[in-house]
């Protein structure tokens, strides 16, 4: 019907009940964001280069001829293709902290946008 579905639930939710989502986020982002946000960071239970292949299938699919994406565009693909992506589950309250982490990748801003592109 067109509505917007958001879920929350625990990492041992299903997948498929995650896929069904627009969004899916997880209860332990949510508190680890809530306990302490000021030593959050680094407490992800994923590494941050895990989100390596997410971005770079972003990247690939996302149809452009410029080497720059918009940091925007390719969160809201990373989501669109994986409700539950939450940069928290690397340790990294933004998109943008868990890109400039990872060396693979190089940011610029132009105006009020970030541009990333890979370096390989």
């Amino acid at each position: 019907d067109g509505k917007e579905v958001i879920g929350i639930g625990e990492k041992k939710a299903p997948e498929s009940l995650r896929n069904v989502c627009n969004r899916f986020i997880f209860i332990e982002n949510i508190v680890l964001d809530a306990a302490d946000t000021s030593t959050s960071a680094g407490r992800g239970r994923e590494k941050a280069a895990d989100a390596v292949p997410l971005i770079l299938n972003a990247m690939d699919e996302i149809n452009q001829d410029d080497e720059w994406y918009h940091l925007g565009q390719l969160g809201q693909f990373i989501v669109a293709v994986n409700p539950a992506f939450d940069t928290r589950s690397y340790g990294r309250r933004k998109l943008s902290s868990l890109i400039s982490e990872l060396k693979r990748f190089e940011s610029k801003k132009v105006g009020n946008q970030l541009m990333v592109r890979r370096l390989d």
